[in-house]
């Protein structure tokens, strides 16, 4: 007679003495019949995550790692703790946010979110934008940041705009 891994297990009482001799009975779960409230179908508007910051960076064609790193720079410098904002890169995904502020970088993401017809990013940058209660600031985009320098002193004043005016 061998000693199985349960007796052991059963000597040093880590298992009860009993086994049991056959299988558990499952009882049925009641059925209830359908009610006529539920029948009727209410629209429950879906609930909107509630954010602070909302950074919009669409992607470009050319988009490289570099503009990656340019970006997580910018949020670094902005201070802002992991749970405040939402780094998007699809202007769909924008529904799902209720945010205070709306940071938008590059005119790509300024057409879509805004429905505006300027060309320039100098004609949008340095002001909110209301919508809905929502201040929409446009930047540079981070492509363009790399491709000049200089704008980057522009993107960082349009950061603090942006953070001055939640704190008032």
């Amino acid at each position: 007679m061998s000693i199985t891994r349960e007796d052991i297990l059963r000597e040093l009482e880590l298992l009860p003495v009993w086994k049991l001799r056959q299988a558990p009975a499952v009882a049925d779960l009641p059925v209830e019949p359908p009610s006529q409230v539920a029948n009727q179908t209410v629209e429950v508007a879906p609930q909107k995550i509630a954010k602070q910051w909302v950074l919009l960076c669409l992607p470009s064609l050319t988009q490289t790692e570099a503009c990656h790193t340019l970006l997580a720079n910018i949020i670094k410098a902005m201070q802002l703790q992991q749970t405040d904002y939402v780094l998007l890169q699809e202007v769909e995904a924008l529904t799902q946010y209720q945010a205070q502020c709306v940071l938008m970088f590059g005119m790509q993401a300024a057409h879509a979110c805004l429905g505006i017809s300027e060309t320039s990013v100098e004609s949008l940058r340095g002001k909110a934008h209301m919508l809905a209660e929502t201040a929409y600031w446009v930047t540079h985009h981070p492509e363009q940041m790399l491709q000049n320098p200089l704008l980057k002193r522009d993107v960082w004043q349009d950061v603090c705009a942006a953070k001055q005016s939640l704190q008032k």
